[in-house]
This record gives structure tokens, C-alpha cells and sequence, in this order.
């Protein structure tokens, strides 16, 4: 995986990261309570 050189690009890939992350435990808590 490349490092983006500029740091705000750098910020919002890391964040993008956790945001996708979040959300799939998101769903999935959905799902389980959704039986």
C-alpha cells in the first residue's frame, strides 16, 4: 500500500478506513438484532 505524500489525503484515507469498518459492525449488529 502507497503512503500518500499530503497529509490531509493521508488523514482522509485512514478515516475512510475506520468509517468502513464502523459501519460493517454497524450492519452487522443490525442484522443480529434484527432476528
Amino acid at each position: 500500500m502507497q503512503v500518500p505524500q499530503d497529509k490531509t489525503e493521508y488523514a482522509q484515507l485512514s478515516y475512510s478506513l475506520t468509517d468502513q469498518s464502523y459501519n460493517h459492525k454497524e450492519q452487522k449488529s443490525l442484522k443480529e438484532a434484527s432476528k
